[in-house]
C-alpha cells in the first residue's frame, strides 16, 4: 500500500423520525454526537463522514443540520462530509 493509510469512514444514519445513529449506535443527545465527532476528528488520517437517510423537510432534515453543524465544529471540513442517498 505504499505506506498509505486505509481510508477511514464515520457513518451517520438519519431515520424519518430524526434519530441519529453514529457508526450504527443511537446517539441519545446531540452533545454526545459532538463529543464523538471530535474524537473521530483527532484520528490520523482524519476520516470522512458519510451521511445517509436525509430527506427534505421533517425531522431528518433538522437532524441533518445538526450533524453538519457538529461535524464542522469538531474540525471536519465541508469536503469531508459526504451525503449518500440510500
Amino acid at each position: 500500500m505504499n505506506g498509505s493509510h486505509p481510508i477511514s469512514v464515520v457513518t451517520v444514519e438519519l431515520n424519518p423520525n430524526g434519530d441519529i445513529f453514529l457508526n450504527g449506535k443511537l446517539v441519545a443527545e446531540i452533545f454526545l454526537l459532538g463529543d464523538e465527532l471530535q474524537a473521530e476528528a483527532q484520528k490520523v488520517p482524519m476520516p470522512s463522514v458519510h451521511i445517509t437517510g436525509a430527506r427534505r423537510g421533517g425531522e431528518s432534515a433538522r437532524s441533518l443540520g445538526k450533524v453538519i453543524y457538529c461535524s464542522l465544529r469538531a474540525g471536519f471540513t465541508e469536503e469531508q462530509l459526504i451525503l449518500l442517498d440510500r
